[in-house]
């Protein structure tokens, strides 16, 4: 809160599974030399651990920030945002 008045805003976003290069290339390696793809087991993973079947795209995560850092979400201060397609709720 003391930093409020400098116009600073501070929030969390606690991501679920987002398909990044090191996602790949672990899938890759795992299934070198077998019959799956390194997408069969990317999906066998959000088939596993995520409601909504599927891993978030960068650009989906990188949109999520930008819209934080905008006017739009001026009003939001000192926030926790789970992007994760329904894991947290998932658990509970």
């Amino acid at each position: 809160m003391k930093l409020i008045p400098f116009n600073i805003r501070v929030n969390t976003i606690k991501l679920g599974l987002t398909l990044t290069a090191d996602w790949v290339k672990t899938a890759s390696q795992l299934t070198a030399g077998t019959r799956r793809t390194w997408q069969d087991y990317i999906q066998g993973v959000a088939d596993a651990y995520a409601p909504i079947k599927r891993f978030a795209r960068p650009e989906q995560v990188a949109n999520y920030f930008v819209f934080l850092c905008s006017d739009r979400a001026s009003y939001s201060i000192g926030s926790t945002y789970y992007m994760n397609g329904g894991m947290l709720r998932a658990m509970s």
